[in-house]
């Protein structure tokens, strides 16, 4: 990874089986406003329907054609390898996220984000609202991107902190080697934590994208599906980002994933009232640990 110290964006979107939508993500990038430079690397993870086809014919006839670097993997490598293959061949100074079924709706996005990160070093992250699209009708902005404060810390975001992928811009920097372990499902969560230990973040109450709510949508393959998976992975993920931060978060992850064994032994063993109540009381700790900071 060769990071541009310049003001310079590299966009990361990775698309399988997106011919519907990817174009409408594509051109939400293309069309933003810069000062800077900006490369659009598009990992296409072997789709099995026509979304190459759709790239191919933007990179030929778009003005800003010039951004964008595709990649169409020869085999499927699954979603986190694609992911972190994207995050690899990045260059800019800062990464900004856009899955291939989302899309950017602000033209000034990037400009307002990169700016505010250009003059305000000891934050490593911005976030924005994101509006919902389902069956075709945009939805009001889901509750759980619609913050309630506009900075935010690495213990906000571990204490079940929601902002969706298409809204984050982040310093690009050096990732850790467990990012890239096979145990890992939310690639997000690896990410955004680690960023997250460096600095604050910084949430624009602007809606500038939009998260599209489909049956394909990753976000509904994960509901209660693979829980165990799901929790084991979280848990891999805190106990790794403890020991390259030195345990200067413990307390914090631990509770993390005592919450993560209460979530998971509620839905998946006949005794819920008892593991609900240890999930609040967990849940109550926390709390008053983030009073203390």
């Amino acid at each position: 990874m060769n990071i541009n110290k310049k003001s310079s964006v590299s966009v990361v979107m990775i698309t399988y089986g997106h011919e519907k939508f990817i174009a409408e993500a594509i051109n939400g990038v293309l069309m933003q406003e810069c000062e800077f430079d900006v490369e659009l690397i598009i990992s296409n993870d072997c789709s099995p329907d026509n979304t190459d086809l759709v790239v191919k014919k933007i990179i030929e006839e778009h003005p800003n054609r010039n951004w964008i670097k595709y990649v169409k993997h020869k085999t499927n490598l699954e979603m986190m390898p694609n992911f972190i293959w994207a995050l690899e061949q990045t260059k800019g100074k800062y990464i900004a996220l856009c899955e291939g079924d989302d899309y950017w709706t602000d033209p000034l996005k990037l400009q307002k984000q990169v700016d505010f990160l250009e003059v305000n070093p000891d934050f490593v992250m911005t976030t924005h609202r994101v509006d919902e699209l389902k069956d075709n009708v945009i939805l009001s902005a889901d509750w759980r991107w619609n913050l309630k404060k506009t900075n935010y810390i690495l213990q906000d975001y571990l204490y079940q902190l929601f902002f969706h992928t298409s809204s984050v811009v982040y310093r690009n920097m050096q990732l850790p080697r467990y990012i890239n372990n096979k145990e890992i499902v939310q690639g997000d969560i690896a990410v955004f934590s680690y960023i997250l230990s460096f600095g604050r973040m910084h949430y624009f109450e602007d809606i500038m994208s939009v998260y599209r709510k489909h049956i394909g949508g990753v976000s509904n393959s994960f509901k209660h599906k693979d829980s165990l998976r799901n929790k084991d992975s979280k848990i891999f993920i805190y106990n790794q980002l403890n020991v390259v931060t030195n345990f200067r978060f413990n307390n914090f992850i631990k509770c993390n994933i005592a919450i993560e064994n209460q979530i998971y032994l509620m839905y998946t063993t006949s005794n819920f009232r008892l593991h609900r109540y240890k999930y609040w009381i967990l849940k109550i700790y926390y709390r008053i640990l983030l009073f203390f900071i």
